[in-house]
């Protein structure tokens, strides 16, 4: 049975966001300078501590694997009763920002990669969930890919 890590991240993930600033000087020369957004260049470091707390003495894994992060959002405060009852009973579910996409990027890139996993390009199965709850967070469980771990759920067609 392969090592499974997983690990938690307290409170709202920051999702991956590059802000992009053009500047023009008195002397004619212009450019552009591309940064990351105030909250995730300090989401990144705290994510990365998480992670490395859960891979204690543990190599890091060298080959594919599976991804399954759940995103933990809290119920809004202008909520009804009913809709606060069926937000957590996981009946409702958060179709708000931040995008699955722009969370799986900064999940890769700040935690994963190079303290979990050599590079986020060994990641050949991801699934990503949004759910509420009254403690925000984003749970992380990678597993070393295996033909038997796949479970069937979609078979490859190589025709």
């Amino acid at each position: 049975m392969p090592d499974i890590i997983r690990f938690s991240i307290a409170g709202m993930v920051a999702p991956f966001q590059k802000k992009v600033m053009t500047w023009n000087a008195k002397d004619g020369r212009s450019g552009t300078l591309a940064y990351n957004s105030g909250t995730y260049s300090k989401w990144k470091p705290y994510a990365r501590l998480a992670a490395a707390d859960a891979m204690k003495d543990k190599a890091v894994i060298d080959g594919p694997v599976s991804v399954i992060i759940n995103m933990y959002y809290p119920v809004p405060a202008s909520a009804s009763n009913r809709f606060r009852t069926e937000a957590l009973a996981g009946i409702v579910r958060p179709t708000k920002t931040p995008d699955v996409d722009n969370v799986m990027k900064a999940v890769a890139d700040s935690c994963l990669t190079g303290v979990v996993i050599r590079d986020d390009k060994f990641i050949v199965n991801a699934t990503l969930m949004k759910w509420y709850s009254d403690k925000p967070r984003v749970d992380i469980e990678v597993t070393p890919w295996s033909p038997i771990s796949e479970g069937g759920l979609f078979q490859h067609d190589p025709t």
